[in-house]
């Protein structure tokens, strides 16, 4: 049962009527403790020294006693650094209520954002300082609240050198799909995994597509060869009659016929050397 106390100024004799029984004090300032809440008349008689008496009532309002509610303490956590586009763990577990308990969680992560619960989660998309705040609620309706501050950057992305080469002929080489001119060639680049091909040059076979991993702080050497395209034969054989004369073939004499050689699938121009007596061949 809850105790209430009253106490009074005054003199002589008290009277406390409750509601089964009575109750009586002495003296200027008696106490009296009521052990129901309810509504209570203390009379007051005071005697003088000729034995005269007056009496007086004074009503007493007894409640149950509610303790006034303590405001929560909120707890956002310590300080952060993330990089754009992380995930980064919140949480509000070491708030607490020191005469109750917390009822709701509330975050604000600053870039018009916001969230529910104890332990939550957020993504940043732009580098910046933002301040998070968590507003927590007890049982009782009152409310505190608590910072933190986050720091978000950029990614800096890891780098490597990625060189490129051709042989035995130097050929244009292109970095997925793009060109970056013709060989020797070499750029830094993100660390990941890049597909080099190479352009034709005449005469020679075009090296395959070589598909690469470029590591942070390292050189990744290509090297495409190209090889020749040997070149398609026939025989050349040139006879002359009724005499055997000199031939020539680009004008480079080919000596005395009959003269037979294989050379390159191509056009070429044959001539004749002049024998005494007789007509020279048209070309």
């Amino acid at each position: 049962e809850d105790e209430y106390t009253l106490v009074c100024s005054s003199s002589v004799t008290w009277g406390y009527i409750e509601s089964k029984d009575g109750k009586t004090g002495t003296g200027a300032s008696p106490s009296h403790t009521y052990t129901r809440y309810g509504t209570y008349y203390a009379t007051l008689t005071v005697t003088d020294n000729d034995g005269l008496t007056d009496s007086d009532t004074a009503t007493v309002t007894v409640t149950k006693y509610t303790p006034s509610n303590q405001k929560p303490k909120a707890d956002a956590g310590s300080d952060k650094t993330a990089y754009v586009g992380e995930t980064i763990d919140f949480s509000g577990a070491d708030s607490y209520d020191p005469d109750g308990y917390i009822y709701s969680y509330n975050w604000a992560f600053g870039d018009d954002e916001t969230a529910s619960g104890m332990d939550v989660q957020h993504v940043y998309s732009e580098p910046n300082v933002y301040t998070v705040t968590l507003t927590v609620m007890d049982n009782g309706g009152k409310v505190d609240t608590d910072t933190c501050v986050v720091t978000v950057t950029e990614v800096t992305p890891e780098v490597g050198t990625l060189s490129i080469d051709t042989e035995p002929v130097k050929g244009e080489v292109f970095v997925e799909g793009e060109s970056w001119g013709f060989a020797p060639q070499s750029q830094v680049v993100e660390v990941g995994t890049y597909t080099v091909t190479f352009g034709d040059v005449d005469g020679y076979t075009t090296p395959e597509a070589k598909v690469v991993d470029v590591e942070a702080g390292l050189t990744t050497d290509v090297m495409g060869t190209y090889v020749e395209i040997p070149p398609e034969k026939g025989t050349l054989s040139i006879t002359t009659t009724p005499v055997d004369g000199e031939v020539f073939v680009n004008e480079e004499s080919w000596g005395t016929s009959p003269a037979p050689r294989e050379v390159e699938v191509g056009a070429y121009t044959v001539t004749y050397g002049e024998v005494s007596g007789y007509v020279t061949p048209d070309p």
